[in-house]
């Protein structure tokens, strides 16, 4: 019998420090950023970093850590499920 391997979400943290300082975990990629938007991939949803003068001090990929110096203004996640249409529910 084929063994399934459940793929457990990476530990995700995200430290601020004055809305101008964040230190994250967890982070796998970064699709996006520039000084007022910066925009990461977490196993929680993507992430986007609102702000002004924004800066990524540092990214690894390896371990997923990252940090970000500027202004903070938002953060939010989008959780991206797929939807499935009405028709794909009722032709199970």
């Amino acid at each position: 019998m084929a063994e399934q391997k459940i793929k457990q979400p990476k530990p995700h943290n995200l430290i601020m420090n004055n809305c101008e300082k964040m230190s994250l975990t967890g982070v796998f990629d970064v699709e996006s950023f520039d000084d007022k938007t910066v925009v990461c991939y977490t196993d929680f949803g993507k992430l986007f970093v609102r702000g002004n003068g924004l800066r990524v001090d540092n990214m690894n990929v390896d371990s997923g850590d990252m940090e970000i110096t500027g202004r903070v203004y938002s953060l939010s996640y989008v959780d991206e499920k797929p939807h499935r249409s009405v028709f794909s529910k009722l032709f199970k």
